[in-house]
């Protein structure tokens, strides 16, 4: 009987195959989906070479849809990261700031989480940002301090 199940899973995966991704799930298939959904003309293995442009876009995509899990993914997989310069170049904290002017404290708690300094970005929003973004941004540091997210 051993022999009949081996044959039946090699009828459906061949040697050179990843099972997952032949079944059309897994995060490399679920960000696939996420391009196409979004009209993002790109796909997974595209994102290592991407244009630190596009690379930024696809990150403030991901972030503003709260696709955490696929950010995560992308992540482990050393395809982004929050605090590379060439996406933000002296701006630092970009996405950090976008989401506390937002007063989206899940995404700017992901993002403290995932790497990026908040200090950091609070002393780059000093130079760069509205009142409202800096003001939001002492909000969510207070509120981090205090164990309230």
């Amino acid at each position: 009987m051993k022999l009949v199940r081996e044959h039946i899973i090699l009828e459906k995966f061949i040697e050179d195959s990843d099972p997952i991704s032949d079944m059309g799930i897994g995060m490399i298939e679920k960000t696939n989906r996420f391009l196409e959904d979004n009209e993002i003309n790109f796909k997974f293995d595209d994102i290592k070479i991407l244009d630190p442009r596009d690379k930024r876009g696809l990150i403030e995509s991901l972030l503003s849809m709260q696709e955490y899990d696929i950010l995560e993914f992308l992540l482990e997989q050393s395809l982004i990261d929050f605090n590379d310069v060439a996406l933000f170049a002296d701006n630092y904290g970009i996405p950090l700031r976008n989401a506390a002017y937002k007063q989206d404290w899940k995404t700017c708690k992901f993002l403290v989480d995932h790497g990026i300094d908040l200090e950091k970005t609070i002393t780059s929003a000093k130079k760069h940002e509205s009142f409202w973004t800096l003001k939001r941004l002492l909000e969510f540091k207070e509120m981090l301090e205090k164990n309230q997210i």
